[in-house]
């Protein structure tokens, strides 16, 4: 419901349209946040008129088929007032695989 009709999600390299993210990916990842804990750190969240942006880092640990999971990302989310109700218009997910198995 929060997610604009033109609503535009970018991940790994790839855009998705609102139906296509809801059909091809939305499962897969309500199925990662079970499986691997998620945690957001400094989150900020910018306004201007009608428009406003978040932006924040995560940090993803625990497992997911079978893998174990440890990763650091940022994120990006766009919002706009539509009919006096904020709609998320853009997504844009970036993560990487920590290297914590390495000797420092």
């Amino acid at each position: 419901m929060l997610l604009a009709q033109d609503t535009v999600i970018l991940e790994s390299g790839s855009a998705q349209s609102r139906e296509e993210y809801g059909r091809e990916h939305l499962g897969g990842d309500i199925a990662f946040a079970k499986g691997a804990q998620t945690t957001r750190a400094n989150e900020t969240v910018y306004h201007e008129g009608g428009v406003a942006w978040t932006t924040a880092t995560t940090r993803a640990q625990g497992n997911f088929n079978g893998r174990k999971i440890d990763s650091s990302g940022v994120e990006l989310i766009v919002l706009t007032k539509q009919d006096g109700k904020w709609r998320i218009r853009a997504i844009h997910w970036s993560s990487h695989a920590n290297k914590s198995d390495q000797i420092k």
